[in-house]
Parts: structure tokens; C-alpha cells; sequence
């Protein structure tokens, strides 16, 4: 099962995912989905919001992204991003439930 934390503490966003699907090994149409929406939050925080500060670190099943805006507009617009991205994931979970599972804390 892939689990997903989220959530922002202080003024830091953080979402991290760990686990493999196990939906259909080595054709695996959830942890593509998951990975995908996971490395678009990565591309965002990268390219869309230059001005905070990052960190982006992945590995086997694992990826672990923390954000910290740099104002109040790059705060609004990270808001956007990760609403759209937690939106995502809980479509993910809601269709995959035995296979995805996502724990959000403030926010």
C-alpha cells in the first residue's frame, strides 16, 4: 500500500509517500498515478514557485517534498497547487482504496 502525508506546519508544506501499490506489479496503473502526481508537486515547487525554499528527495517507493513559501502570494499560489494535488491523490484513494491511503493533518 502506497501511504501519503500531508500537511502544513508552521508556514511549511510537506507531503510524503511511501509504500509500492502492489495493484498489478510491474503494469502498475496506481503507483503511476500516485508517482505522477507526486512529480508534478515536485516540478511545481521547482519551477513555478523559485522563490521559497525546497526540498525534494526520492527514493525506492519513497518520495518526501517540504516547501516554504517566500511571501504571501507565493503562499496563496502553493495553497492552489497542493489543494489541486491533495485532490488528486483522494480521487486516487477513493477509486484504489485497498492500495492508497492518505493522511492529512492541518490543512
Amino acid at each position: 500500500m502506497i501511504t501519503i502525508h500531508t500537511g502544513i506546519k508552521g508556514n511549511a508544506y510537506y507531503m510524503t509517500s511511501e509504500g509500492h501499490a502492489d495493484y498489478d506489479p510491474g503494469n502498475d496503473i496506481v503507483c503511476a498515478a500516485v508517482s505522477g502526481i507526486m512529480y508534478a508537486l515536485a516540478g511545481s515547487v521547482t519551477n513555478l514557485n523559485g522563490g521559497g525554499r525546497k526540498v525534494i528527495r526520492e527514493g525506492d517507493g519513497q518520495m518526501w517534498i517540504r516547501y516554504w513559501p517566500l511571501d504571501m502570494e507565493d503562499s496563496r499560489n502553493m495553497r492552489v497547487i497542493w489543494n489541486t494535488i491533495v485532490i488528486g491523490l483522494l480521487q486516487i484513494m477513493k477509486k484504489y482504496p485497498d492500495h492508497v491511503k492518505l493522511i492529512r493533518k492541518n490543512g
